[in-house]
């Protein structure tokens, strides 16, 4: 027996989609649902992205799936494309295969590596395939099955170009890549980031100087720079490594400044040690301070912003980092195809951090703008409303369109479902997709609350629990079914067991109708 319920409240995190608002506050909908169990999540592989390569580097290729620990699966490296793009007519067999066990990974999600050395590569697009097998391995069947994940990289000849690439997320070997630097206002801290190849450790130089086209005053500037500082290569993630430097800009004119951060010879250290075979460079611009007293309704003086933002696919999650000097617990709106609001968390040294996640499954592809703002007043006094404190910043969102243009109110049957994908062992403050599919129409609206577990299998909406609630739409699926996902966002949420509930709304009135569906995970 279903019942039905309905809720407005304000929530820690809200996300909306379309125009659900009551009474001038930004209303958190919550719902409910059940179903007898769980969906089997469907078979995957994926492959972590490869950075560009040179001929003779040795590095191992990384990915996901949550086929069981010990299968074993089928790598392939081969050119992407069959010609002889080496120009010397050999016909020569260039790339790697093998077979890889899958490791144990952290819930559902298990691991897999894949060592590759490209000395015997010739330069060129190499294309990677990480497949299950149909039959048993153990018995000689290695038959190709129909389970994979790829990716894309490029062997460069060995020689290589110093410096970078500014058209690529690439850094050649030994190269050094700058991340975008957004117009930073005078005063401001300026945190710098971004790739490089070079070993850990390696010491770097930076130094800002104002910009020119002309050499020779380059060069001595060089010598007497705006700014100078000293920094380290640290370990990264994927391919490259990774560099961080935060610097003070009160020296700093309103004007463009270029950006030199260069290794040393001889691992030399200080900022006046001569600079190395690589360099990388970036331009940004330094805004006039102005004057205020950054009380309430004037927030002059203080800055948002937003991190650079790698190209996504329709159905990726993407998660809006920065930084603020706006104070713990501003509650800040971003807009990224949905609107959402979120805490700003403490950071150090004056500089706050904020984190959003974001599902893209309801944004159209092209280029997409992010903005980030804060909000001021009192919600109990009528008067809250976006402060004046605000960034934009924008990526690439590729692959097909998920959603609908208008939503669709379906047609109920008794066999129409929703079914959530088991969500697995969470962290405390971990932001991750929730995903699972449903027979219901592409642009019908779905409600999700997620709440602490009483016990109880859900039956209603627990109208005193703390969580996340929001709204949004099912989107297309694979074919066979289609898709529903929420952007869960566990920042401030206590450790314990939780359960997320999901259901199709009924008109506008905030009750939940049938089908509906829930899942159980814990917050570690």
């Amino acid at each position: 027996m279903h019942k039905k319920h309905y809720i407005v409240g304000i929530m820690k995190h809200k996300t909306l989609y379309g125009s659900i608002l009551a009474a001038g506050i930004i209303a958190a909908v919550i719902c409910v649902g059940m179903v007898t169990g769980f969906s089997v999540a469907k078979p995957f592989i994926s492959v972590d992205p490869v950075g560009d390569k040179n001929v003779g580097d040795a590095f191992t290729i990384t990915g996901t799936t949550n086929l069981p620990a010990g299968t074993e699966i089928l790598a392939e490296v081969y050119p992407s494309v069959y010609e002889d793009q080496t120009g010397t007519g050999s016909g020569e067999f260039t790339g790697a295969t093998g077979s890889i066990t899958v490791s144990g990974g952290p819930g559902s999600t298990n691991t897999w590596e894949f060592h590759l050395d490209t000395s015997t590569f010739k330069p060129m697009e190499y294309l990677v395939t990480i497949s299950s097998f149909k039959g048993d391995p153990s018995k000689g069947d290695y038959t190709k099955g129909d389970i994979f994940g790829t990716t894309r990289f490029t062997v460069n000849p060995g020689s290589g170009t110093a410096g970078t690439s500014r058209s690529s997320d690439h850094v050649v070997a030994g190269g050094i890549l700058i991340d975008p630097i957004h117009d930073t206002t005078a005063g401001d801290l300026l945190l710098v980031t971004g790739k490089t190849n070079l070993s850990v450790g390696t010491p770097l130089i930076v130094k800002v100087i104002p910009d020119s086209m002309d050499n020779e005053s380059i060069r001595r500037n060089y010598q007497n720079p705006e700014i100078a500082a000293e920094t380290h290569v640290v370990k990264g993630s994927g391919p490259n490594n990774l560099f961080s430097v935060s610097l003070d800009t009160r020296s700093l004119l309103p004007a463009e400044h270029l950006l030199l951060i260069s290794d040393v010879k001889g691992n030399a250290t200080g900022t006046g040690s001569e600079p190395g075979s690589f360099t990388g460079s970036a331009l940004f611009n330094i805004l006039p301070g102005t004057s205020g007293t950054g009380s309430s309704g004037n927030d002059t003086g203080q800055y948002i912003k937003i991190d650079p933002i790698a190209d996504k696919t329709t159905g990726d999650l993407l998660i809006v980092t920065g930084s603020t000097n706006l104070p713990e617990g501003t509650t800040l709106n971003v807009e990224a195809g949905s609107l959402t609001n979120i805490l700003v968390r403490r950071g150090s040294n004056g500089v706050n951090q904020f984190s959003s996640p974001v599902d893209t499954s309801i944004m159209k592809p092209g280029t997409k703008t992010i903005t980030v703002y804060n909000m001021i007043g009192d919600p109990a006094k009528g008067d809250y409303r976006p402060g004046t404190v605000k960034a934009t910043t924008s990526f690439t969102l590729n692959g097909a369109y998920l959603g609908a243009d208008t939503r669709v109110y379906p047609t109920i049957t008794k066999d129409d479902y929703i079914h959530l994908n088991a969500i697995g062992d969470r962290s405390a403050g971990e932001q991750f997709l929730i995903t699972g599919t449903t027979s219901l129409p592409v642009g019908t609206t779905l409600l999700w609350q997620i709440m602490p577990d009483t016990g109880t299998p859900p039956a209603s909406t627990n109208k005193t629990a703390l969580g996340v609630a929001g709204n949004n739409p099912v989107t297309k699926g694979d074919g066979t079914a289609n898709r529903v996902s929420f952007a869960a966002d566990m920042d401030l949420q206590a450790p314990g067991k939780w359960v997320v509930l999901v259901g199709e709304v009924k008109g506008d009135t905030f009750e939940i109708g049938d089908p509906y569906g829930y899942a159980y995970f814990t917050l570690k």
